[in-house]
């Protein structure tokens, strides 16, 4: 109801609508991720059995960037 009284409007973001950008965007941080100066944050967990665990914690907003399980 608040969103009507303050006519909000709602747009979603699509990485789509940004594709003629994907080149300029590469040649400008790739460089930078091999260098090692721009860091890719991460939550990780080895196992499936700690998938539950690393679930919640995306779900409650408590991670880091990506989120991934690593297995054998």
């Amino acid at each position: 109801m608040l969103w009507i009284v303050a006519r909000t409007v709602v747009y979603g973001l699509v990485v789509y609508d940004f594709e003629g950008l994907r080149q300029e965007f590469l040649d400008a941080v790739a460089p930078l991720i091999d260098a090692g100066t721009l860091k890719v944050p991460e939550d990780r967990v080895e196992g499936l059995a700690n998938a539950p665990v690393l679930f919640c914690k995306l779900m409650r907003g408590e991670n880091r960037g990506k989120a991934g399980i690593e297995v054998a």
